[in-house]
């Protein structure tokens, strides 16, 4: 079942193509190399919190828990990073200037995933079709600068 999209369809420059990338970013070939029907065969169990606005995706929620297990990102890392990175953010699905889901959305559809016990499944389902493709995928890392406040200097 297709869930209408929780964002107003008049975007700004809605209208207007999206820039393609310069470059194929890895989730860009990522995202053409899944199927990802499967997953939301199974996502469809999940249902959406019709109590929070806006209404996200299952596969959207998925697809930042993806970005965490590659990543190792929190759930507020992940949502700054979906914020921050257009790569990141074309590749959960989330339209031009879109919001991402708050940590709070992303901490309970990654509960539920918990809950039901399906990020395993869902994770080897990704790993196989990889492989049959003839891909394996390493996790990675984000790593941000710190600014580390240092104690005024005497000379």
């Amino acid at each position: 079942m297709t869930r209408a999209a929780p964002w107003p369809v008049t975007l700004p420059d809605a209208d207007e193509p999206a820039p393609r990338p310069k470059t194929d970013h890895v989730l860009d070939r990522l995202d053409r190399l899944i199927d990802w029907k499967a997953a939301e065969a199974i996502l469809a169990a999940i249902p959406i919190n019709r109590a929070t606005r806006p209404r996200y995706p299952s596969l959207l929620l998925f697809k930042i828990f993806l970005l965490q297990q590659w990543y190792g990102l929190s759930d507020p890392a992940a949502e700054n990073a979906v914020n921050d990175r257009k790569a990141l953010a074309r590749f959960v699905g989330l339209p031009d200037r879109a919001p991402a889901p708050s940590y709070s959305t992303i901490n309970r559809f990654r509960s539920e995933l918990a809950r039901r016990d399906l990020a395993g499944p869902l994770l080897q389902d990704i790993a196989n079709q990889l492989d049959a493709e003839g891909f394996e995928l390493r996790e990675g890392a984000m790593v941000e600068p710190s600014l580390v406040e240092l104690r005024p200097r005497t000379h």
